[in-house]
């Protein structure tokens, strides 16, 4: 990872908010990030798994979490130029309309008058590539097998195997 980079956590109420955090800490520490974290929800009890429909899907999660990002950056650390990359990637575009290029190229253009950049890196490649690439940048062991994508997971702390993400 870059020196001087940073990871945020954000807290949304999702299902998988634990595993997603522990991922989110190790791989920060793997890679000497500054790790940062933040919430954004209502009371747990007002609100039942942050919207998300019967498939797991927040609808403009992204749009969200990248505007989360731009303000950490510009306003907590105070950097006159921010850049937000996300691991958005091909395939979830089916489902995820915030995971297409169009929409990156979009915030990215809206982000742009406030000094902050939006990146997808793997917006064009699959899973099976992504893995490749990892193994390539001998990058695999420590950083995919700390990532999380399952959105419930089950009951023993592993993933649920049957959600949107898990299925992919």
């Amino acid at each position: 990872m870059n020196p001087g980079a940073h990871t945020l956590f954000v807290n949304y109420n999702q299902e998988a908010r634990n595993p997603e955090m522990l991922a989110a800490r190790k791989i920060a520490r793997t890679y000497n990030a500054k790790h940062h974290e933040a919430a954004i929800y209502q009371h747990e009890a007002e609100v039942e798994h942050a919207y998300a429909d019967t498939k797991g899907i927040v609808p403009m999660r992204n749009c969200l979490l990248i505007s989360m990002a731009s303000i950490v950056g510009k306003n907590v650390f105070g950097q006159s130029s921010v850049n937000v990359i996300i691991g958005a990637q091909h395939g979830d575009d089916a489902d995820f309309s915030d995971c297409r290029p169009s929409f990156i190229n979009k915030m990215n253009e809206i982000a742009q008058s406030f000094g902050v950049s939006v990146e997808a890196p793997l917006i064009n490649k699959t899973r099976s590539e992504i893995v490749r690439m990892a193994e390539q940048y001998d990058m695999e062991r420590p950083f995919m097998r700390d990532t999380w994508s399952c959105y419930r997971g089950n009951s023993q702390g592993g993933p649920c195997g049957v959600c949107l993400s898990c299925q992919q």
